[in-house]
């Protein structure tokens, strides 16, 4: 193999992928296919890039299942001098006919540095075959000036996308897996954040794709400026459930000493019992509501711009009506099948929550099939729609909003449907009862013991979920976005709580059946909140 005129076609590559570059994705924390038993692995495409004077290659590895579906992953290639590797992770094997090692370029400091040289300072790359690596600058990078001290490094936090972090002021995410046409991430950031009022995202600065005449163009990543923060909001919430159940046992009380209140009703900050202010810290309180009010500038600002059809406002239709039920139906079907094959996985109590569901059966596909767009006088918007505490920054007295890819299980086309605000405001309230019922697991206590504990956390959460859609509806009722009467409000937050409960249960018989009374139990309230 000669090294600078290496093409996909070329049989000793496709050996190295056969066998080399497979174990090593394999083994990589952001392959997503570790479930699935794969067929085969083959170069799709194979794109030159000269960086610092050295040649490396995109290479999008198409990689076959044996259920028939494929999946593509980018990995950007390089020779290196084994002398000059300072992190064994970047390590793929030795190259055949030479004493050097083939690396996965993220890892090597001077590929990092080439990439943020190109995206300062070339629009396109030609790529072959009358394509070419396109590169939209924003106006934080354009506003930059790069010091003589320049560093590069790589995140280790990330599991589905690989960040470079540069001179800790940008990020740089790559996207591993690949998709047809434009990743909604960079669309979203790119528009909040150069085309609107809202300042609760990272910065959008730059974008690197491939593009082909008359093909979809495919995204290899965005640049982001970065945001100090202190962490997500998932350990966050953590902290302050801890807080708030070590204050319950504290102060002696019992399941039944806190009030109970009935979902989706107006909750001011003043309004809150005193038994309840006892427990809960203040900086959740403040925290709940200022999320809530940031969520809805979100909202409103993706709903605002007359102009471009991507990010205009929507009613509800029967294409949309068919689209969601469709989905829903496959989805509900996927998950009976998977408990099925779980159930012995599950604590006494999942099963029996289980067996709820699965005694329901008949009436969740009813209501799938009853949602009527005929009923709905709301608006449909662009949304997060992946929204959940760990989507969000805690930055000082403020939260910033990032990962706007959407539900991994997704196809892009998806992801980019218009839907109802609320669906986001379902993930957040869903992740609050993650949140709580996570802090329960942590106690050292029986069964019994803990199953009463959580009929508590679900007070807690009515009470935190009310606080925020009371201060979510506040901000968006004085805008020009449509939520519709208080009656659909309701109606698309019980649709939506259930259709993300279904779909964490997947994700929970999958990875860890003890949770799966999470999600069960959060089935389980929906289905009975109108009995």
């Amino acid at each position: 193999m000669i090294w600078d005129k290496l093409e996909k076609s070329n049989q000793g590559l496709q050996q190295l992928i056969n066998k080399e570059i497979c174990d090593y994705v394999l083994q990589c924390r952001w392959y997503g296919g570790k479930s699935s038993r794969h067929k085969t692995f083959t170069a799709d495409h194979l794109l030159p890039l000269d960086v610092e004077g050295e040649r490396f290659y995109f290479l999008l590895l198409e990689i076959l299942y044996d259920k028939g579906f494929i999946h593509n992953y980018l990995l950007p290639i390089g020779l290196v001098d084994k002398k000059d590797i300072e992190d064994e992770r970047a390590v793929i094997c030795d190259f055949p006919g030479t004493k050097k090692v083939l690396v996965d370029g993220i890892y090597i400091d001077a590929f990092r540095k080439g990439l943020f040289e190109m995206l300062s300072k070339q629009h396109r790359i030609p790529a072959g075959n009358g394509s070419h690596i396109a590169i939209e600058r924003g106006n934080a990078l354009r506003q930059y000036s790069k010091p003589e001290d320049f560093t590069t490094q790589v995140l280790n936090a990330e599991q589905s996308n690989t960040t470079i972090v540069y001179n800790d002021t940008f990020y740089l995410k790559l996207y591993r897996r690949l998709f047809r046409d434009k990743n909604p991430d960079i669309e979203m950031i790119q528009f909040l954040s150069e085309n609107s009022s809202f300042r609760n995202v990272p910065a959008f600065a730059a974008s690197i794709m491939w593009s082909r005449p008359g093909v979809y163009d495919i995204s290899f990543g965005m640049m982001q400026l970065k945001v100090d923060n202190q962490g997500d909001a998932w350990p966050w919430m953590l902290h302050q459930m801890k807080e708030t159940f070590d204050a319950f046992h504290a102060n002696g009380m019992k399941v039944g000493d806190l009030p109970d209140v009935m979902p989706f009703v107006r909750v001011e900050e003043e309004e809150l019992p005193r038994k309840l202010n006892k427990i809960l810290p203040e900086q959740l309180i403040q925290g709940v509501i200022k999320m809530a009010q940031r969520t809805a500038e979100m909202h409103i600002n993706l709903s605002g711009d007359p102009i471009n059809r991507r990010f205009r406002k929507s009613t509800y239709n029967s294409d949309y009506s068919v689209w969601l039920k469709n989905r829903l139906i496959y989805q509900f079907e996927a998950r009976y099948g998977l408990l099925e094959d779980n159930f012995d996985k599950l604590t006494p109590y999942g099963q029996e929550l289980a067996r709820y569901f699965q005694s329901k059966k008949t009436d969740l596909r009813n209501h799938v099939f009853a949602f009527d767009e005929d009923r709905l006088s709301s608006q449909r918007i662009r949304i997060h729609g992946d929204y959940h505490l760990g989507q969000v920054l805690v930055s000082d007295d403020d939260f910033v909003i990032l990962d706007f890819e959407g539900e991994p299980e997704s196809t892009i086309h998806d992801r980019c449907v218009k839907q109802s605000p609320l669906k986001d405001v379902a993930g957040m309230f869903r992740s609050f009862h993650y949140a709580i019922y996570s802090t329960i697991f942590e106690f050292d206590l029986e069964t019994e013991e803990r199953n009463a504990l959580f009929d508590t956390g679900e007070r807690i959460y009515h009470w935190i979920t009310n606080l925020f859609l009371t201060y979510y509806l506040e901000v968006v009722y004085d805008s020009r976005l449509n939520l519709g009467y208080k009656g659909e409000v309701e109606y698309l937050l019980k649709y939506h709580l259930l259709e993300k409960a279904v779909y964490e249960l997947g994700y929970e018989l999958n990875a860890r059946p003890a949770w799966a009374i999470i999600p069960l139990r959060g089935i389980f309230t929906q289905m009975n909140l109108d009995d």
